[in-house]
């Protein structure tokens, strides 16, 4: 019975999940130290990476929850004071 358990929410992740991924263009602000996101999924500050010189930072994150609505702030620092 545990086996079907775990293979049901596996099977449920894989058909609810998805890869979101987030922009910003950060070319006229001051970088701290590196860019980052928070997201109230986990609250942590993930750091976002370059795409190269046009001053724009992505970031990928798997979502496996249905239907949930998510906040999320970006940073020029891995702290809250940096963060709008």
């Amino acid at each position: 019975m545990i086996k079907k358990k775990y293979l049901f929410i596996i099977l449920f992740n894989m058909l609810f999940s998805a890869n979101i991924t987030f922009q910003v263009d950060v070319q006229n602000e001051t970088i701290v130290n590196g860019v980052y996101i928070v997201g109230t999924w986990d609250y942590v500050f993930h750091e976002m990476s370059s795409t190269g010189t046009s001053g724009i930072y992505t970031y990928t994150h798997n979502f496996n929850t249905f239907g949930d609505t998510k906040q999320y702030w970006f940073s020029t620092d891995n702290g809250w004071s940096f963060t709008e």
